[in-house]
């Protein structure tokens, strides 16, 4: 396996074979992933292989002890493996709480992303532009209301238009309809 280093160097090279920066990133993004997780996969494979060496060693110890008198070299070779083998334990049972921890993150900021959601469908709610008769594009606030105004006058006669539109376009254009209206 080539280190991290090599892996960059290498992609950094081959910056000027894509068509843009930004899809040398998007792929360098996705290369990267591909290799933290194929390294932690190796890793995960490597210790799990020394502890289950180490948890036979222990077993093999600890049934000559049981077997034979008391030796003491065989005792502190004995202890020493027990040690290793907490130690790697141990590590084990931090990696698992980090991960606990980012998992539960994540699900914390779930809510968050939910709110952000409603936050921009609310915004959708909004109109930005309307279609003349003649189909061009409309975006002007003063010029949608008088687009909007016979219509509403049908689905509601008695509300002003100007009051009924404030809803959709804001105070800030309502203003500005009205000095049109006036000026």
């Amino acid at each position: 396996m080539t280190s991290f280093r090599e892996l960059w160097l290498a992609w950094r090279g081959q910056r000027h074979a894509f068509p843009s920066v930004r899809r040398w990133w998007d792929l360098g993004k996705v290369s990267t992933r591909l290799f933290c997780r194929n390294y932690t996969r190796g890793t995960s494979r490597r210790r799990n292989a020394v502890i289950e060496q180490l948890e036979r060693e222990v077993l093999e110890l600890e049934r000559r002890l049981a077997a034979g008198p008391e030796d003491p070299l065989l005792c502190g070779v004995c202890r020493e493996k027990r040690e290793e083998l907490q130690a790697l334990e141990d590590h084990r049972a931090r990696g698992a709480f980090v991960r606990s921890r980012i998992h539960l993150l994540r699900e914390m900021d779930r809510g968050f992303h939910f709110y952000a959601l409603e936050k921009m469908r609310g915004a959708k709610k909004h109109i930005t532009c309307l279609l003349a008769e003649d189909g061009t594009t409309l975006t002007e606030p003063a010029e949608m209301c008088r687009r909007t105004q016979p219509s509403m006058q049908v689905f509601s006669p008695r509300i002003r238009p100007t009051l009924a539109l404030a809803e959709c376009f804001g105070r800030s254009s309502l203003r500005s309809v009205r000095a049109t209206e006036t000026g």
